[in-house]
This record gives C-alpha cells, sequence and structure tokens, in this order.
C-alpha cells in the first residue's frame, strides 16, 4: 500500500507490472496527487511494450509507456483511490493503460484530459473492474477505452461522465455485453 503522496516533477510514467504467469498482487495506491511534466507522443500509445522478464526492476527498464499517468500489466487485485495525475505540458496519451490486469478497482481517480481521440482509461484484456466515483475532464473525447477479447465484466458506476465525449468504447474484440453501465452522469444527447 502507497498512500498520502504529492509529487511534483515527475518525467516518467509510473508502472505496476508482473511478468506473464506471475502477477503482482495486492497493490493499493491511495490519496496521491502527481504533477507531471513528460510530454508524451501519440504514438507511444500504440507501443508494444517489451516484457523484460530478465531484468532487474527499475523505472526506465521499459522505455516509453503507453499512459502520463499510469501504466499497469500482468497485475491482480490493484486498488487506486482518490490518485490524480495532472499533466502541465499536452501528453496526448491516457491517463492508464491495464493490459491483463484482473480485480481492478479505480475509486475518484482523474487527471488531466488526453490528447483527441483518446480515452482518459484505456483497458486492454481486463477483468472484474470495477470504476466508481471518477470525472471526466473537460474535452475527454472517451472516458473508458476497453479492448481485447480477454476483456470482461466491467462496471462503470456513478460516475461524472458529461464532460466526456462518449462515456465508454469497446475494440479489438472487446464485447459491449461484458460492459454495465450504471447510475453515471453523461453527455444528453
Amino acid at each position: 500500500m502507497i498512500s498520502n503522496i504529492d509529487a511534483t516533477g515527475a518525467v516518467l510514467t509510473s508502472s505496476i507490472t508482473g511478468i506473464p504467469g506471475h502477477l503482482a498482487e495486492r497493490i493499493t495506491l491511495s490519496d496521491i496527487q502527481i504533477e507531471t511534466q513528460e510530454g508524451g507522443q501519440a504514438e507511444w500509445n500504440k507501443l508494444d511494450v517489451p516484457e523484460q522478464e530478465r531484468s532487474y526492476p527499475e523505472a526506465r527498464m521499459f522505455g516509453r509507456l503507453p499512459s502520463y499517468g499510469l501504466y499497469c500489466r500482468h497485475a491482480s487485485g490493484v486498488r487506486l483511490s482518490n490518485v490524480r495525475v495532472t499533466s502541465k505540458v499536452p501528453d496526448p496519451r491516457p491517463l492508464l493503460t491495464c493490459d491483463d490486469v484482473e480485480h481492478l478497482e479505480l475509486n475518484g481517480v482523474g487527471g488531466t484530459s488526453a490528447g483527441p481521440g483518446q480515452a482518459l482509461l484505456d483497458l486492454r484484456n481486463a477483468r472484474d473492474v470495477f470504476v466508481h466515483g471518477c470525472i471526466a475532464p473537460p474535452e475527454t473525447a472517451v472516458f473508458c477505452r476497453i479492448a481485447g477479447e480477454g476483456s470482461q465484466g466491467v462496471t462503470l458506476l456513478g460516475n461524472e461522465l458529461s464532460q466526456a465525449g462518449k462515456a465508454v468504447e469497446a475494440l479489438g474484440g472487446a464485447s459491449e455485453r461484458e460492459i454495465h453501465l450504471e447510475s453515471n452522469r453523461v453527455r444528453s444527447v
């Protein structure tokens, strides 16, 4: 558990990463404010992040990452509560990218909107996800993008999404039947 952090001047994306077959488990981040000034590029969102299974874990081991705030991969039981990441310079990447993550809970997570057409939250092959109490910042194209055939059991409950062009977008084999929206405030049509 990591809590009560207020950081400024961050220049690297934070990450929670396990390796295939060995998940990073039961990690909670709460009451965290991070101000970043990395200023990423849209192409970084499409990077194939190397596994680096034999490398010693350190901040720069993956190179550039596909999100400006937090990157999670091969993880189970990650909980983010009252976590806010703001970018002081334009950054077209999502706030959060999760790939092969299960039992993910996001409560009160927010930040700066991503670039045009980007999602604030980018979930890839994510299972049993619960997103609640979050607010889409102004100019958010998509609040939550869900991709991958392995994505299932994604629930968005009680979020303020009226500033987002779209609340949710399913891509790349993700089934809309696996996405549940309830009591969210969304943009009027």
